[in-house]
């Protein structure tokens, strides 16, 4: 299952994030919450699968230290 590991309001701000756990060897994607409400989206999403969660949370430890969702699952 996946899970957050990073959350934005911008795709563009994950793009790098995303990027570099790619290049770390940690397999994630960027996706949109769902809002419930036809045409819209929430946040946009940096997700990673559950057994990759711990890898991915220590790479971003280390390069970032804003808050995150730790571990919540995806809506």
């Amino acid at each position: 299952m996946a899970v957050i590991v990073k959350r934005d309001s911008n795709q563009h701000v994950l793009q790098p994030l995303k990027k570099y756990l790619m290049d770390q060897g940690i397999p994630c994607e960027l996706r949109y919450e769902w809002t419930g409400v036809r045409g819209q989206h929430g946040d946009a999403v940096l997700l990673v699968e559950d057994e990759f969660y711990e890898s991915a949370m220590e790479i971003l430890d280390n390069i970032d230290t804003s808050a995150t969702d730790y571990g919540v699952e995806l809506r």
